[in-house]
C-alpha cells in the first residue's frame, strides 16, 4: 500500500476502516522502519497487513469509543507492541494497558516522536497526538468543529481543549 504521506522524516499510512469510514494509521520512521500505530478500528486487517511491514513499537489508543477499539483485541495480538491510551478511558479496554498517555509526554519509534496532548470533552481521556505541523486528533476535532460531546459542560470542556490546547 502506497503511503499517504512522505517525506524524510515520516512516513505516514492512512487506513480507513468499518462501517464508519474511522481512520487508523501507521507512522513509520523512514531511517529505521520502527512504527507507532493509531487506533484500532473495525475491520482492521489492512491496517495489520501494512503494521507488519514494520517493526511496531507502540499502539496509541486515542479515546475508547467502540468504533476505535473495536478490533483492539485482534491488533493487539497480531502486532504484540505496548499499548498505550489516556488514563480516564482505559477501563474500556479489553486488556489492561502498558503505559498512559500524559499530557506533553512523547512516545518515540527511531526518529518519529509524536507527543500526547490530554484533550478531554469527547471522552474524559480523549488524547491528541502531535509531531510538528502534523496532528492526529481522533474525535477531538474535525475538519467541521469539535466532536460530539454529549452535554453543555462536555461541550465547553472540548471547546476549551481545542482552543487552549490544540490551537496554540
Amino acid at each position: 500500500m502506497a503511503p499517504h504521506y512522505q517525506d524524510d522524516d515520516i512516513i505516514i499510512h492512512k487506513l480507513k476502516c468499518g462501517p464508519y469510514d474511522n481512520n487508523a494509521y501507521v507512522i513509520v520512521c523512514p531511517q529505521t522502519n520502527e512504527s507507532i500505530v493509531i487506533d484500532t478500528p473495525p475491520d482492521a486487517a489492512e491496517l495489520v497487513t501494512v503494521a507488519k511491514a514494520t517493526d511496531v513499537k507502540a499502539i496509541l489508543i486515542t479515546h475508547n469509543h467502540m468504533d476505535h477499539i473495536q478490533s483492539f483485541a485482534e491488533v493487539v495480538s497480531a502486532l504484540g507492541a505496548p499499548v498505550g491510551i489516556g488514563e480516564p478511558d482505559a477501563h474500556a479496554l479489553p486488556t489492561p494497558a502498558d503505559f498512559f498517555l500524559k499530557d506533553g509526554e512523547e512516545v518515540k519509534a527511531g526518529t518519529v516522536s509524536l507527543k500526547a496532548i490530554f484533550t478531554p470533552g469527547h471522552t474524559p481521556g480523549s488524547t491528541c497526538l502531535t509531531m510538528g505541523r502534523r496532528l492526529f486528533t481522533g474525535d477531538t476535532l474535525f475538519p467541521g468543529g469539535p466532536g460530539k460531546s454529549g452535554t453543555p459542560e462536555k461541550l465547553k470542556q472540548i471547546i476549551d481543549s481545542i482552543t487552549s490546547k490544540l490551537f496554540v
